[in-house]
This record gives structure tokens, sequence and C-alpha cells, in this order.
């Protein structure tokens, strides 16, 4: 079962998107989209403050006829890198991996082979076997969460009680609608939850945030769940030691002799 451990941790980890273009820069045209996007800009201003990370915790992966576990080390820079190592029971290298900006190598120890190449929708995508950015895997390792608007997207808001609710509406070129639903506490701008569901509400994809440790503005959740509740694949990464603003991390991921090398250069 271990060959197929990544591969549930990466499509569990990921949720699902479209080959959409980021809009940085988009100012609102109604009062509720700069309320939207005033409400995601604190989200992403405390999110922020939790950076130079250095934890260390658990992996469980749950599926239909798996039931696994490893450990992990994540390193992260929010900027432009983004390291973790998984080792399996009785410390066996499962996988080591840098993600930056522009760059990544990926070593998956189990079946020795390493990937480098540059850092792109699709390449990442290629390796964590789903559509997938840069700041999606961001999040889920660092427990944090950093909201972003693509061109297409139809915003909307509603709220409840303790909660707003920012709701992202993506339409694929084939016609296939996806909605992104962001849970953020109101007092303390913390993502609680994101989800992703199809126009019936059916739960595609999520991540839960739970265990939430607040350092002066900044957050960051210590249990992270990713979700594909269909498949019935579940993962759950709970940091048992978390640091921030390390400075000296090292993002270096070392390729043992007769790995096969594959590089990828576009």
């Amino acid at each position: 079962m271990k060959k197929y451990l990544l591969i549930i941790f990466f499509i569990a980890f990921s949720l699902p998107v479209f080959a959409q273009e980021i809009d940085e820069f988009y100012t609102g045209t109604t009062e509720a989209e700069n309320q939207i996007l005033d409400i995601m800009k604190e989200v992403n201003r405390r999110s922020d403050l939790t950076d130079n990370i250095l934890s260390e915790g658990e992996v469980k992966i749950k599926a239909p006829g798996m039931d696994e576990s490893a450990s992990i080390e994540v390193r992260a820079r929010k900027k432009n890198d983004l390291w973790f190592k998984i080792d399996g029971p009785l410390g066996v290298d499962v996988a080591t991996g840098y993600f930056g900006r522009n760059n990544f190598t990926y070593l998956n120890a189990l079946n020795d082979y390493s990937i480098t190449g540059p850092t792109n929708q699709a390449n990442i995508s290629a390796v964590v076997r789903m559509k997938v950015y840069y700041d999606d895997l961001m999040n889920a390792f660092t427990g944090t969460m950093k909201i972003v608007k693509f061109k297409n997207d139809v915003m909307a808001l509603s709220e409840s009680g303790l909660y707003y609710t920012l709701i992202f509406t993506t339409t694929s070129d084939k016609g296939i609608i996806i909605n992104r639903k962001y849970y953020v506490d109101k007092s303390t701008y913390v993502v609680n939850k994101c989800e992703y569901t199809n126009l019936k509400g059916d739960i595609i994809s999520a991540i839960n945030f739970s265990n939430i440790v607040s350092s002066g503005d900044g957050w960051h959740a210590k249990t992270i769940q990713a979700s594909n509740p269909k498949k019935g694949e579940y993962v759950t990464l709970t940091f048992e030691k978390y640091s921030t603003n390390q400075m000296n991390l090292s993002f270096y991921v070392s390729i043992p002799s007769g790995t096969k090398k594959k590089v990828w250069t576009n």
C-alpha cells in the first residue's frame, strides 16, 4: 500500500482548481464585492504574519483499504520557499520536496526517482496528481490560509452568526462550475474551513483547520484535515512542534546516487 500513500496524501491535500489566471489587482465594482475584497485582504494580511516556519508532526491517511501514518517535517518561507520531508514507520524515507516560486525539486524515495523543473501550475499538478496552485500547497503544509481570486470568479458573501462565508464561483472552459467557500471568523479573520462544492452543494473536497494558535494578529492551525468525502479519503496533519521567525532555514533536497533523475524543461 505504501506506493499509494503519496498519491492519496497529495490528492487529499490539494484542492481542485481549473487552469485560471489569478487576479491580484481586482478592485471591485460593487459595495458587496468591495466588502469581500476587504475581508480577503485582512485574512491574507494576518496569514502572512505567520512566516519563516519550521514544524514537525504526524500525517494520518485513511482511505478504502488503507490506514497509514507517517512523520513529516515542513519548512516554509511563504514568499518563495516550501520544503517538506515525509518519513514512514521506522524512519523509512518516503519523499522530500522543495517547491519555490520559480523552480522545484521532488524526490520520491519509495520509487527511486527525482524530478526537477520550473514551478508552474501544470508541473505542480503533474506531481501531486491534481490541478493545484502553489499557494494551495503552502496553505495545506503550513496550517494557514491565503485566499486568491481568479479572473473569472463571481464573488458572493453570506453571514451566519460569528462567521463570514466568502464564495467564489468559477466556470471552466467545459462549463463545469465549482464553488470555493471560505468560512472566516468575524473577530479573528481565521479561516476555519475551505470547501469546494458543485452546483448541487455536494462537497468535492475540503480542508478543515482546528486547534488554532494565535500569535499577535497571526495564527496557524495545529491540526489540518483534508478530505475527499466521495472517495472516502481523509488526511490529517497534526503539528507537534511549530516555530516561526526561523531565519536560517535550509531548503536543500539531497538526491542519492543511483536515483533516476527526471528534468522537466517547461
